[in-house]
């Protein structure tokens, strides 16, 4: 009966309906796709319907989950000058740095953009996995690229940063131009809350 109705809310969602927080689909953890999978014209078309809705709400992070999709997929745009997003299937973290560094989050699945969290992430991260096309991804990232990177595997493993963030991170603002106005007085005051 639940898969039916799952089948049933998929095939009727539009695929830029961004399944939001408390939906149980978003804590499931994602199934992997078989490498020879990815490029059959079911999962092709995936990933195209992905890359779609990122660029049509400009977006810089995407996973399949959070269009109703239970495959370990990431769309990300890992370096603010990219002109292209990046396809990540299937991925997983080889290492990780000790340090951690804290900056601001936002999800489109959480309040639709709208909730700002400070939240700890790994400064940087080594991680594999593979391409639209099949062949296999091993990449270093730092600093933002691998915020968002942390970022999309948690919701692939059913997490969102709330799981991530301290209590005292948690900020709520109403516009993106107020979060502006008082991003950096906010994220000093926490980091020396830490102390």
């Amino acid at each position: 009966m639940v898969l039916i109705n799952l089948f049933v809310i998929i095939k009727i969602m539009s695929r830029t309906d961004i399944l939001q927080f408390g939906n149980p689909f978003l804590a499931k953890t994602a199934l992997p796709l078989q490498a020879t999978k990815i490029k059959t014209k079911e999962n092709q078309k995936l990933i195209n319907e992905l890359l779609q809705v990122v660029k049509k709400l400009s977006l810089v992070l995407l996973t399949a989950p959070q269009i109703g999709i239970n495959k370990r997929i990431i769309v990300v745009y890992p370096k603010r000058s990219a002109k292209q997003p990046t396809v990540i299937i299937n991925p997983w973290i080889k290492e990780k740095s000790e340090k951690k560094m804290y900056d601001w989050e936002k999800c489109i699945s959480i309040n639709n953009n709208q909730l700002y969290a400070i939240v700890p992430r790994f400064d940087w991260i080594s991680f594999g996995g593979f391409n639209q096309k099949g062949k296999s991804l091993s990449i270093t990232a730092k600093g933002l690229e691998a915020c968002l990177i942390q970022h999309g595997i948690d919701h692939l493993n059913g997490l969102s940063f709330f799981e991530r963030m301290r209590k005292k991170g948690l900020k709520f603002v109403s516009s993106d131009q107020q979060w502006r106005k008082h991003r950096k007085k906010l994220l000093d005051e926490f980091i020396k809350s830490l102390k």
